[in-house]
């Protein structure tokens, strides 16, 4: 489009437009620095090539490009550092155009040139680029004036396709070879967005599958890693491609190889492959910075490139003959010629050496040098048209320009790169004559005398372009494959191999197949074998089957009932009670509580509630409360009203209004009570005083208060507490338990069943003639008087108020049966502790083979647990200093029963200890070192006889006299209670220490641990915990008497009966760890170690020594 004047108004002289100058001049748009930062030094190598050009066109010389052989142009330029960033680069365009430019040549990065080439169109600027390859800039209609000597990503990435795939194709050194899955790297940019389309469309119609791709931002190091880590990232069982293609710039290598490098990817079995938008030089350039280690570096030999590549035409060797002749200062000379803005250009060939001149030229630089060639090659053309370069106006500066722009794509010249053409109506070169090559980098000597290795691009593969492609550049031509040469034989690959690697997804998937293949052989296999023993078995099939079924039904039955057993279940019947289905909005219970402190329980109790009844339907206001002010309504549509008192119950509105709506209704109401401070538990003569006054007798009144406790036992009995009111409310169906509920129904069938309703005759029969108009007669009225009753006025039925004891859970704690054989365990109470003597009759009741016994009383022998029920009496007055007395004696007792254990084991072992050594030593040695005149034979046995008949009869007795002593300090009057027992322990031991392999001695008498039973309700003088405390007198506080659990004992009786629960098996428990209780597996148990003696046995050549683990204390 051409710049048009505004009416009316004078021409306007810009720079580039004026008259009085006679040269055309272009601006080179190079990029020199990366936003700034230094490049690699070839670009400045680029610079100094493109500057060549234009001086080669000035000068007339033709030694690179025929075609400018006696130009003699008088073309300017100016020098400007796009700094690799599309911002900088239209500030650069705008100090070109600022400074008369009236040509482009550049920018190198697709990025660049494709928000100048907008800019461009609009100025009518033509512009040659030497570098920037996205199929975008192809578009006429958007970049009419864009041209370019470096060839198109469409033809490019049409090749890349093409090399894949037939790197995939079995091949006489590969046969197994086969590529169908790649995956992608790719700087989100212009150039790459562009190549990875192309890539994409090629690779659909070369059967090559893109499975995954991962971009990444320019110069963005987390960015370029995380991208990398894209690529492997779906766990370990998830098979990810191993060919990888690499679009990237030289400033993010660093980033994407060292992460690379850890994920293992630098090494077989993966192939990676890249375009040409980086070389084998930079790595270099980057390891001289320090930003590659050299291990790194190393790693990257078998790298592949694939790029257009003219090295092997004859305006290469000439390009590459005049690159030897330039040296750092001629390049610094080239650039000094220039007009506009210098020394903040980038432009600093000093950082070139005479080095770099003797080593081969960048490549890039060729398509440099042709771009900057073609730009004067046109101007030229144009001059000799008869345009001359001293413009007036905008109207001729946009004529100008579109000849210029027109003069370059007619172009068509022996440029440093190859054969220049540029495709008809396109400013794309033609691929005429343009060569495909493969690069492998490989380690080769550095050369100039320093040592070391550096990568080099060898060529291994080079292809014609026009064979690879379609005639309309499409990849996978159907000659690409047969016209395609064998690789180089000294290709190497990542990991230092030499053939190719596998498609990994091929692998896994042949893999699978050979799985599948080896399954359904399998499954054939197997099927014929079913088919055979069908036919032998078929005989026995439908017996089989029964098996089968009856097992399902045993399994189903098994289900049914471990599911039943979690649910409450009449205990008459053993059948679960039955809820009356709710409508939608309305419950069996309604769970009132703060959510301050009382939040957790009652969340527990309905989660309890749902296993226990799961019919019932409970309303809680975190998980049914819709809006606030419906609070009334759900307790109005609930059966029952649960109250959890904790602290600040009354205080809460929420709460209020709940319990005055369960009050003004009338509703059943069960309160529950927190009691432990600890939990948000206040005490309930504090909470009922706190309740309103007109509350406070439908509240408190109706039914006693069911106590929360956190140990299991009791909390079962609440939750069937709070059943047991829901079914009393009317929650359960009328025929629920027989037994309780009045009966119903069948009063018609009833009444015309009974012989004593019908007429006499029709009982005992009448004349013959009459019989069936009596019949009809007696049914008319036995029907009247059915329907009459049934329609009678009845008295409802009584109301059942079901009780927890009505209720049964077929895992709730039962008492226990018994203490099993042996002597039993005494449970030993004082007559000074209130209530001690109902709780141990009630205990010895409920547990076999204990006897309750008040002390003092003559003790038979066997276990002795002593009992201390604590409640706000134990330590009152007289009685409770006598029997703190009773208490210490009993403690004293005890310890001296752990003491005398221990010092027993500590013989024990120290005799087991000698009796080792010294069987080690006999055995070693051959000598009798024990004097008993055998080796290795009796030492373990005589050893423990020995330590037996020291300590036994001792330490049975001082034991003995411990605990006779203690009692006697504590009861002076009765203190040979205890001694008389002590006295038929001391004879029995004297005769088990004479004889070493005696059984345990008879009478033995061992005092347990004290049994602490605390009780709660005032019924039973309970208290607080803290009031027990008070009492106590503080040597026994000091002695840590409350170091051990209470347990409760409650005087309800289903709570009761749950504490006798729960103490029965503790008495079980501690009578069982008696060791003179049973003789466990018919080992014999020694009454004060509670181990079985060490026992010899000789197994392969060696003594074996065996003793049982002793039971805590």
């Amino acid at each position: 489009m051409s710049p048009q004047l505004a009416a009316g108004k004078e021409p306007v002289c810009v720079p580039y437009l004026c008259k009085e100058r006679q040269a055309e001049r272009t601006a080179l748009l190079l990029r020199l620095t990366n936003r700034g930062e230094a490049l690699p030094k070839l670009w400045q190598g680029v610079a100094c090539l493109a500057l060549l050009a234009l001086d080669h066109a000035r000068k007339g010389d033709g030694s690179v490009i025929p075609e400018l052989a006696g130009l003699n142009s008088s073309i300017e330029h100016v020098l400007l550092d796009t700094r690799s960033d599309p911002a900088s680069g239209v500030t650069a365009y705008r100090a070109a155009r600022a400074n008369g430019a009236s040509s482009i040549v550049g920018a190198a990065r697709s990025a660049v040139s494709v928000p100048l080439g907008y800019v461009e169109t609009e100025d009518v600027m033509p512009a040659v680029s030497y570098w920037s390859s996205t199929p975008a800039l192809s578009d006429q209609k958007l970049f009419p004036l864009f041209a370019r000597t470096f060839p198109s990503d469409s033809d490019s990435a049409a090749a890349m396709v093409t090399v894949l795939r037939n790197m995939g194709v079995p091949s006489q050194t590969s046969p197994a070879r086969c590529w169908e899955h790649f995956s992608a790297i790719s700087v989100a940019d212009e150039y790459a967005n562009g190549y990875m389309q192309a890539v994409s469309r090629n690779a659909a119609a070369c059967g090559l599958t893109l499975s995954r791709v991962s971009t990444f931002e320019y110069g963005n190091a987390d960015s370029a890693a995380r991208a990398v880590q894209g690529l492997v990232s779906g766990g370990a069982n998830i098979v990810t491609a191993n060919i990888v293609l690499l679009i990237a710039f030289d400033v993010d290598l660093p980033a994407i190889f060292a992460t690379a490098d850890e994920l293992g990817m630098l090494d077989a079995p993966y192939a990676w492959f890249a375009p040409d938008s980086f070389f084998a030089s930079d790595l270099g350039a980057l390891l001289a910075a320090g930003q590659l280690t050299a291990g790194l570096y190393g790693k990257l030999a078998g790298f592949n490139q694939v790029f257009i590549s003219q090295k092997s035409s004859a305006g290469y060797a000439r390009y590459e003959a005049a690159w030897r002749q330039l040296t750092p200062e001629s390049c610094e000379a080239l650039g000094e010629g220039g007009v506009g803005p210098s020394g903040d250009n980038g432009y600093n060939a000093s950082r070139l050496t005479a080095a770099d001149f003797r080593g081969p030229p960048p490549e890039v630089g060729s398509y440099a040098y042709d771009a900057a060639a073609a730009i004067a090659l046109a101007i030229q053309n144009c001059s000799s048209n008869g345009t001359d370069g001293a413009l007036r106006d905008h109207a001729a500066a946009a004529a100008r320009g579109q000849e210029l722009a027109a003069a370059i794509r007619g172009l068509a010249f022996s440029g440093a790169s190859g054969e220049v053409g540029f495709k008809q109506g396109l400013g794309d070169r033609a691929t005429n004559g343009l060569d495909i090559a493969m690069f492998n980098w490989q380690l080769q000597p550095a050369g100039g005398g320093g040592g070391g290795e550096k990568l080099a691009d060898v060529a291994v593969l080079r292809y014609s372009l026009s064979t690879l492609l379609t005639p309309g550049g499409e990849a996978c031509a159907q000659n690409a494959t047969s016209a395609l040469p064998e690789p180089d034989p000294m290709w190497v690959w990542l990991g230092g191999g030499s053939s190719p690697p596998r498609d990994r997804l091929v692998v896994e998937r042949e893999r699978l197949a050979a799985d599948l293949a080896a399954s359904q052989q399998r499954a054939r296999e197997a099927e014929e074998r079913e088919r055979q023993r069908q036919v032998v078995l078929g005989a026995v099939l439908g017996p089989a089957l029964l098996l089968l079924a009856a097992g399902v039904l045993l399994v189903v039955r098994h289900f049914k009932l471990a599911k039943r057993r979690r649910q409450l279940v009449w205990r008459s019947t053993r059948k679960p009670p039955r809820l009356r289905s709710k409508a939608s909005g309305e419950y069996h219970l309604f769970l009132s509580h703060t959510w301050s402190s009382g939040q957790d329980q009652v969340h527990m109790i309905k989660r309890r509630l749902a296993t226990l009844a799961p019919q019932m339907k409970i309303f809680l206001d975190v998980d049914d409360l819709e809006e606030f002010g419906t609070l009334a309504d759900n307790v109005a549509a609930s059966d029952v009203v649960l109250l959890f008192l904790s602290r600040g119950y009354f205080t809460s509105k929420a709460c209020k209004i709940e319990y005055t709506a369960a009050c003004r209704l009338g509703k059943p109401v069960v309160v529950v009570h927190e009691s432990d401070e600890n939990h948000g538990g206040a005490p309930l003569e504090e909470l009922r005083d706190q309740c309103p006054d007109e509350c406070r007798a439908h509240l408190f009144g109706s039914r006693a208060v069911v106590p929360w406790l956190r140990s299991a036992p009791f909390q079962l009995v609440t939750l069937k507490k709070i059943v047991a009111v829901v079914l009393s409310a009317g929650g359960g169906e009328a025929v629920a338990e027989p037994g309780k509920q009045a009966g119903g129904g069948g009063e018609i069938a009833r009444v015309a069943s009974e012989p004593s309703t019908l007429p006499r005759e029709s009982r005992v029969g009448g004349s013959s003639s009459g019989k069936l108009e009596r019949a009809k007669s007696a049914s008319a009225e036995a029907a009247r008087r059915a329907t009459a009753r049934a329609m009678a006025p009845r008295a409802p039925a009584k109301k059942v108020e079901w009780e927890s004891a009505d209720l049964y859970l077929h895992k709730e704690l039962k008492p226990a049966a018994g203490l099993g054989p042996g002597p039993g365990l005494t449970l030993l109470y004082s007559r000074h502790n209130p209530g001690a003597r109902r709780v141990a009759s009630q205990l010895a009741a409920t547990v076999a083979g204990c006897v309750a016994v008040e002390a003092p009383a003559s003790v038979g022998g066997g276990r002795v647990l002593p009992l201390l029920v604590l409640n706000a009496r134990t330590f009152e007055g007289a009685d409770g200093e006598a029997l703190a007395g009773e208490v210490c004696g009993w403690r004293a007792a005890f310890k001296e029963t752990v003491r005398a254990n221990e010092r027993l084991r500590q013989r024990q072992e120290a005799a087991s200890g000698l009796a080792k050594l010294t069987n080690r030593l006999e055995a070693l040695t051959g000598v009798d070192v024990d004097g008993d005149g055998d080796v290795n034979e009796k030492c373990l046995a005589e050893a423990e006889g020995r330590g037996r008949s020291l300590t036994l009869g001792s330490n049975v007795q001082s034991r003995q006299d411990s605990l006779g002593e203690a009692s006697g300090r504590a009861q002076p009057k009765h203190g040979g209670a205890v001694g008389e027992a002590s006295e038929r322990v001391r004879s029995s031991s004297s005769a088990s220490g004479a004889d070493s392999e005696s059984e345990e001695p008879a009478g033995g008498v061992e005092m347990g641990r004290l049994l602490l039973v605390h009780m709660l309700e005032p019924e039973d003088d309970g208290c607080r915990f803290e009031q027990v405390m008070a009492q106590t007198p503080q040597h026994l506080v000091d002695d840590k008497l409350y170091s051990q659990i209470a347990l409760p004992w409650f005087h309800a009786p289903d709570y009761r009966a749950a504490a006798l629960a729960v103490l029965s098996h503790t008495l079980v428990k501690e009578g069982s760890s008696a060791p003179s209780s049973r003789a466990r597996g018919g080992t014999r148990w020694w009454p004060s170690t509670r181990r079985a003696p060490a026992t010899e046995r000789r197994a392969s050549g060696r003594l074996m020594f065996r003793r049982r683990s002793s039971a805590p204390v």
